[in-house]
């Protein structure tokens, strides 16, 4: 029973959405999923890699879980000095197996990188679970120390990508993403939750080739595409009712301009979302993600 002293507060908890920073990202790789499905122990697999700066690709083959998040967090300067000598997950067999490492010059045109693995590679240590190994760690990172003087930016690119075997027969796919910063910073790069048609998921209108109508993924819950027409006229994500805190262009090329990661020029109408405008909701609870997928992925590695 309740006292006729107490009150009960029905005024909803505002609560302030944070200002989002834009990310440059130097260097671009992307993994096909042809390479995916075809990936394998004996043949590995190939990347695709667009770059402002000379690259350095290293990859590791058969890595310790929880030597690779350890290292990866240490700072810049540490870990482009460790990648760029050789001294990276070198000791105490923490990655069984390395590849040469390869250097490329900058271009903005893809280039095909091939990873292959050792012919000596000795996969016994995979066949428990819950593992204790990554298959595969491909780390692009740029040549040059100080690439940018924009602490901001992102000058590595780490994928993790399991491989396909008799022990845990899930398709070869990339488990985890980052890109790190220079300022040290580490972010988990997620993929979009994207319908299978290049059209919008309300008027489904596709982008136009001169780029008049253009495809956005919202933030954070990534839910996309949706077109430029109908973004003007929501606040909140129609399929899971998060308030939208900015927005990025799917389809937009890399850019030396100061826009959003991944966007080109900014629609005058759509620059409250970019500048990353302050709101106040009412519900700050978002849908978890991931399934049963992302349920039995966790279970094999922990992570």
């Amino acid at each position: 029973m309740m006292d006729e002293n107490q009150f009960v507060s029905c005024v909803p908890t505002a609560i302030r959405v944070e200002q989002m920073k834009m990310i440059r990202n130097l260097i671009e790789v992307k993994i096909p999923e042809d390479e995916l499905n075809r990936a394998n122990f004996k043949d590995g697999l190939s990347i695709e890699v667009k770059s402002e700066k000379a690259f350095i690709v290293n990859a590791y083959w058969i890595v310790k879980i929880i030597d690779i998040h350890a290292e990866i967090e240490k700072n810049w300067h540490t870990l482009h000095q460790a990648l760029t000598s050789g001294k990276f997950l070198s000791d105490q067999n923490r990655s069984l197996y390395q590849n040469e490492r390869k250097v490329y010059h900058e271009t903005h045109q893809q280039v095909k990188c091939e990873i292959r693995p050792p012919t000596e590679i000795d996969t016994s240590s995979m066949t428990q679970t819950p593992r204790d190994f990554y298959p595969l760690v491909i780390i692009v990172t740029c040549l040059e120390d100080d690439p940018t003087p924009l602490a901001s930016d992102a000058a590595a690119n780490i994928h993790i990508v399991h491989i396909q075997d008799s022990v845990v027969p899930v398709r070869s796919h990339v488990i985890k993403q980052y890109i790190k910063q220079i300022d040290g910073r580490i972010l988990d790069i997620s993929q979009l939750y994207q319908e299978d048609t290049a059209a919008c998921f309300i008027c489904f209108e596709e982008a136009d080739p001169d780029e008049k109508l253009k495809l956005f993924c919202l933030l954070p819950c990534r839910h996309s595409p949706i077109c430029s027409n109908c973004i003007l006229r929501i606040r909140e994500c129609p399929k899971c009712r998060c308030p939208i805190a900015s927005v990025f262009d799917i389809n937009a090329p890399a850019s030396n301009s100061t826009q959003p990661a991944g966007g080109s020029s900014i629609d005058p109408k759509l620059k409250h979302l970019y500048d990353g405008e302050t709101e106040e909701t009412d519900s700050g609870s978002r849908p978890s993600k991931g399934g049963f997928f992302g349920s039995l992925m966790k279970s094999i590695f922990g992570k």
